[in-house]
């Protein structure tokens, strides 16, 4: 249900109204009273027990059953504030930009005080949705996830740099087999075995050096995630999540934590219209036009769920293999059913849409994806029926 009758819902509207604009060494605070529109206007460090003192201070002649709103719009200070007021017994929301521009009247002038001031707007018409907050034991996860991925991105850049440094060079790789295949034992013996100048083999030396490092660490990453995976926390999820095809511990757990919470979507549409999964629309009079994929929201979770749909294509037969069959171990015959009928399904509209309707492998993959996330909207929500 829509935030914006959360007043209805609550049968309690609030007391006071407060919207904060947070920086990283400051926050500047407007605050309203509902009855009689008293209004207050502080600027302070970035301290939230300096905030709460303040609030304490506002509302302290009011009496106690006094129920105050917070709000202040996300940024890169994260959700910090948000639970510092939420453990004192405020609530607190974090706004979405968009919802906050709307209330900024001048554009030209832009100061803490207006900024805190359009959040305050903002807060009493109720006209928005707030961020989710994770759990802070998943923000933990999803932080160590992300780092996996920032490594990864940085192999990748090393591979790029070697591959560019060799090729500037003049040396040119050729398997024993005549095939071009890098990045194997046989493929870093003859970069080993070169004849290089002293320059030359210190500059090559230091990226495999770099390489190699970088390698150990992801493997070193892998292993806490698998770890990370198979405690009391997460263990269930996952456990229910690997049962689908090109679904494993990685992006299992990037699901769970990313999410957090899978019931605050109604249906599995509205989960993959907030991945991005779904096409854009370009609508005119009489004319309509579908473009691609809107591609909005979370890029990362985006990106994994359209790996393990590329998994899906490239399995060569719907019958489980000896690998799916121990990834389902020890889950409800039910659940294993459920994730057997989303991977033939899966596995057909593929082959529709590649051989029956032409279309290009990569809308085709993106469209298996797609459907995976709605399947996993339905594993996480108990809907497998």
């Amino acid at each position: 249900m829509k935030n914006k009758l959360r007043k209805y819902i609550n049968k309690k509207l609030p007391t006071f109204v407060v919207g904060i604009d947070v920086h990283k060494s400051s926050y500047h605070v407007e605050a309203q009273e509902m009855t009689g529109g008293e209004m207050w206007s502080k600027s302070m460090k970035a301290d939230p027990e300096e905030l709460i003192r303040f609030l304490k201070e506002m509302t302290k002649d009011y009496g106690a059953e006094n129920y105050v709103l917070c709000g202040y719009e996300a940024g890169p200070t994260g959700a910090e504030l948000q639970r510092a007021l939420s453990e004192t017994g405020y609530d607190c929301d974090i706004l979405p930009l968009k919802f906050v521009t709307p209330f900024r009247k001048n554009k030209r002038i832009k100061t803490d005080k207006r900024d805190a001031y359009a959040i305050l707007q903002c807060l009493i018409y109720q006209e928005y949705e707030p961020v989710y907050v994770p759990k802070e034991i998943d923000e933990q996860t999803k932080k160590f996830i992300r780092a996996r991925e920032t490594h990864l991105i940085s192999l990748k850049k090393i591979k790029q740099q070697i591959n560019s440094f060799l090729l500037i060079s003049g040396y040119k790789y050729k398997s024993k087999n005549g095939k071009n295949t890098k990045w194997t034992k046989e493929y870093f013996q003859w970069m080993k075995d070169l004849e290089l100048s002293e320059t030359d083999r210190y500059i090559l030396d230091g990226f495999l050096e770099m390489y190699f490092r970088l390698s150990e660490m992801l493997k070193e990453y892998d292993k806490g995630i698998k770890q990370i995976a198979q405690s009391d926390e997460y263990r269930e999820r996952v456990k229910i999540l690997r049962c689908f095809k090109g679904i494993d511990y990685l992006i299992a757990l990037a699901v769970i934590v990313e999410i957090g919470d899978f019931t605050r979507f109604e249906k599995p549409g509205e989960l993959a219209s907030f991945l991005g999964l779904v096409p854009g629309e370009y609508s005119s009079g009489m004319k309509s036009t579908h473009t691609g994929i809107t591609k909005t929201g979370n890029k990362f979770l985006r990106r994994l769920l359209i790996l393990a749909a590329q998994a899906i294509a490239r399995s060569k037969t719907i019958a489980p293999t000896k690998r799916q069959l121990e990834k389902e171990k020890n889950n409800s015959p039910e659940m294993i059913n459920y994730a057997a009928r989303a991977h033939k399904r899966m596995k057909q509209k593929f082959y529709r849409l590649v051989f029956e309707k032409c279309k290009n492998r990569n809308v085709a993959i993106t469209a298996i994806a797609r459907e995976l996330t709605c399947f996993i909207w339905g594993a996480m929500t108990n809907n497998i029926m």
